[in-house]
């Protein structure tokens, strides 16, 4: 640790029901000529500032028994006056943000992002830290217990207590969930995990620890390795509907549904219940994936301003790939219903053409400007770093194994980064890590990168696809699955006739949330905000738009009206056949041995099916 003297936090709850948490923060030996502090504007994992220091109510200094005062130079910035006494900094945050990158508090939980609580207390981010969480003394909080993968000093035989860090970025990296929370325990290659589940639900949890244990299981078999941390915490907080998660050192932190859980009785899988687990192995790699593996530039943060790197197509791309891979690896769910999920997000690619227009590296250098700030407009600009990042890792590894007749993989790829990288905290070039794939593999790819992360190009999917016994359809969406998806076989006289926009989820007229770049509606002049009325005279529901598109005949031309703006307007519109825009994945009924054994090796089953 460093030979600063430490930085004392406590914590406690000042008003649950107004949402307000107080911090104060003990430094033994200020800056004499004036000790600074800095809010972070930022929290590691998620690319876009958002200035934590609006949620401070009120914030206040003393020298002992002194008040002094504060100078607020900057939004974020606080400077103390010069004096050779210990200062004492008091402030309150008001924590009602429902996500995992903020905090949280009423009478039910609090939760806290360590980014959007705790302040920086400038030239000693290295000092070593201390965290005390005091008891709530509120009747309601009678039955609370307080949940963190910090290292504990002393603790009550609830948790809340004093905990310690080794510098401020450990302070941040541990979220704390607190509350009358479900805990559930299981084992990992002797180390313990633990599932937290906030708020009210119901489920079969045996079987979620069971599954978790198995993808964690196959996580920690693919690097080959012992878990590089004591225990693991996934700290859930479980609303009526909500999904995110938030990578950590020894932690993660989750949202998700009360829907998504199996039911004892119900031994399906679900398709919230794989969309749960997809999440939660999604956050489980990234222990080694970008907390452990991690460009160069994000072992010392600047929380003031923009960090960014051109390599997220692989700490969030890849891990987006392995994620859903992991559980048909680990025998969680079943072939089909791994092709399933890799044909929708295909199709997430597929479907907008801003992956026309935008290269995965300018993707991730703009995530802080664009990515994390999407708009109406985010499918006809932008490509994802986490989707269009897991196909080049999809690619890469079927070229791999294709070329190298399954002596390499993407596998080994990763084990080779944990052991020059992740293992010894050596922090990633960008240059690096196309010669490391090229080393491991064995393979001469620079036209493969030029393609894929310097170009709009589509990847050579549907090939390499073939080469596992895997057919790629791209078509119009079929009514049965219009996200895309497993099917047998693909008729196009069941393509669902589309006007080519989204609607908004959360309302319940049909209002246009976004419009695709040539589709019916793009061609008309419909636009995001649009609410339709009526196709020939009847009324538009979120439910029945592409029935009433099927009603009509390819080149029949029909009234089409809707409100702009307050004012009603109409205009008319040709019926076209559906483009195609989707993408359907089958197992190839003329697949040879040799592909079907590459199948199997990749996917990790015993038999084809």
């Amino acid at each position: 640790m460093s030979e600063q003297a430490a930085i004392r936090y406590r914590v406690q709850i000042l008003d649950a029901h107004a949402h307000l948490f107080r911090v104060v923060v003990e430094i033994p030996d200020p800056h004499p000529h004036g000790q600074e502090f800095r809010f972070p504007a930022w929290t590691p994992g998620s690319y876009l500032i958002r200035e934590y220091s609006r949620h401070m109510v009120q914030i206040g200094l003393r020298a002992g028994q002194q008040s002094l005062a504060l100078t607020h130079n900057q939004k974020n910035h606080w400077q103390a006056p010069a004096t050779d006494h210990a200062l004492t900094l008091t402030y309150d945050i008001y924590a009602w943000d429902r996500s995992v990158r903020g905090c949280h508090l009423d009478q039910n939980h609090g939760f806290i992002n360590g980014a959007a609580l705790f302040i920086q207390v400038s030239g000693m981010e290295a000092a070593p830290c201390t965290a005390e969480f005091m008891r709530p003394k509120s009747s309601f909080a009678k039955q609370w217990k307080l949940a963190t993968a910090m290292t504990s000093v002393a603790l009550d035989n609830d948790g809340f207590g004093l905990y310690q860090c080794r510098d401020f970025d450990e302070l941040i990296d541990h979220p704390v969930e607190m509350g009358d929370f479900a805990q559930f325990e299981f084992s990992v290659r002797d180390v313990p995990h633990y599932l937290v589940l906030s708020g009210p639900c119901q489920g079969d949890f045996k079987r979620v620890c069971e599954d978790l244990g198995k993808i964690c299981e196959q996580h920690a078999s693919l690097f080959a390795t012992d878990l590089p941390m004591r225990h693991y915490y996934f700290l859930t907080q479980v609303v009526e509907e909500g999904y995110g998660g938030l990578e950590h050192r020894d932690s993660s932190a989750i949202l998700c549904s009360r829907g998504d859980f199996p039911a004892p009785s119900d031994k399906k899988m679900s398709d919230s219940y794989i969309r749960f687990l997809g999440l939660m192995s999604h956050e489980y790699f990234h222990l080694w994936n970008v907390k452990r593996i991690k460009p160069v530039n994000f072992f010392s943060y600047d929380l003031g301003q923009e960090t960014d790197t051109q390599l997220l197509w692989i700490f969030e791309g890849f891990t987006s790939y392995y994620d859903d891979l992991t559980l048909v690896r680990s025998g969680v769910i079943t072939i089909e219903q791994y092709l399933e999920l890799l044909a929708q997000s295909l199709t997430r690619v597929y479907r907008g053409r801003g992956r026309l227009k935008q290269t995965v590296t300018d993707s991730a250098k703009d995530a802080w400007t664009k990515f994390y700030r999407q708009d109406e407009n985010a499918p006809n600009a932008i490509v994802s770093y986490y989707t269009k990042g897991a196909l080049i890792a999809l690619a890469l590894d079927l070229i791999i194994r294709q070329e190298t007749e399954n002596a390499k993989s993407l596998d080994d790829v990763m084990r080779a980064l944990w052991q020059c990288h992740g293992r010894p905290s050596v922090g990633v070039e960008p240059q690096q890590v196309e010669a490391l794939i090229s080393e491991v593999s064995g393979l001469s790819l620079t036209e493969f990168f030029q393609t894929a992360l310097r170009s709009t190009e589509d990847l050579p999917l549907a090939l390499l696809l073939e080469s596992v016994g895997v057919q790629f359809h791209y078509s119009a969406a079929q009514a049965a699955k219009p996200k895309g998806g497993f099917l047998t076989s693909v008729a196009q006289d069941t393509a669902e006739m589309s006007l080519g926009v989204t609607l908004s989820p959360e309302l319940n007229v049909a209002e246009v949330q976004q419009v695709y770049e040539d589709g019916l509606a793009h061609q008309t002049g419909i636009a995001a905000g649009d609410q339709l009325v009526a196709l020939a005279g009847y009324r538009i529901t979120r439910e029945n738009l592409s029935t009433l598109l099927n009603r009509h005949e390819y080149g029949a031309k029909v009234n089409l009206h809707y409100f702009r703006d307050g004012y009603l307007n109409v205009t008319e519109i040709e019926v076209l056949p559906p483009k195609a825009n989707t993408i359907y994945l089958s197992l190839a009924a003329e697949a040879s041995e040799q592909a079907i054994k590459r199948r199997m090796e990749w996917l990790n089953v015993a038999e084809s099916p």
